[in-house]
């Protein structure tokens, strides 16, 4: 397990957990494990602090593809108390209903400009290229190292031609929220992660060459 070897190693571990439908019913057993493997206070002995915290999952790239594992308001009570006593930061990683970020989210007129800290860009293994801010799909694509060349990817990497790149800087916000908002719904996100979840459903809709997608 890379928990001993952290621990053998005089390095205190932290365990990242992410909750979805199918895996609430393991809950207690996870608990019952950090307990059983004693991590406070080994992590204690040798100097640091065990941590955990919980959270959801982003909703683009392969993480759209579980939003339907995704939980929401009416599951948070079936996460044992014993677990959210000892999580960093209790259940805030999971968000709020969509309903309720819905709500203000409507009232911005200000595009999404998602971004990264450190301008790059991410190259897969058929040498297409992405820019770092979004998930790696057709509509945020640069480009090919092979085919186009880096002159070319560079530019529309500056410019920000890919229609992705176009809509995050000129599409508001209140219209991705009237587009693709549900204002029903009560699975938990963030604000970001609610953002690139109705990005993605952009970029499906443009795809499939929607009419009213410009």
């Amino acid at each position: 397990m890379a928990t001993e070897r952290l621990l053998n190693t005089g390095i205190a571990p932290r365990w990242q957990l992410f909750i979805t439908k199918r895996g609430i019913s393991d809950l207690d057993e996870f608990t019952r494990l950090i307990y059983d493997l004693n991590l406070h206070k080994r992590c204690e002995a040798i100097g640091g602090k065990f941590e955990v915290f919980i959270g959801g999952m982003s909703p683009e790239g392969n993480g759209y593809e579980l939003e339907n594992e995704r939980i929401d308001e009416n599951e948070l009570s079936l996460i044992p108390r014993g677990l959210i006593d000892i999580c960093r930061e209790g259940v805030d990683l999971l968000g709020q209903p969509e309903y309720i970020l819905l709500e203000s989210l409507m009232t911005k007129d200000a595009p999404p400009n998602m971004s990264a800290n450190v301008p790059s860009v991410s190259v897969n293994a058929d040498f297409d290229v992405y820019p770092n801010i979004a998930e790696p799909t057709e509509w945020w694509r640069l480009g090919n190292l092979k085919t186009d060349g880096i002159d070319s990817i560079i530019k529309a990497y500056r410019d920000g031609t890919t229609p992705g790149m176009r809509t995050n800087r000129e599409m508001s916000i209140s219209e991705l929220a009237r587009r693709y908002g549900d204002k029903n719904g009560n699975k938990l996100y963030h604000k970001d992660d609610l953002l690139c979840k109705w990005m993605h459903q952009w970029g499906v809709d443009y795809m499939e060459g929607k009419s009213y997608v410009k």
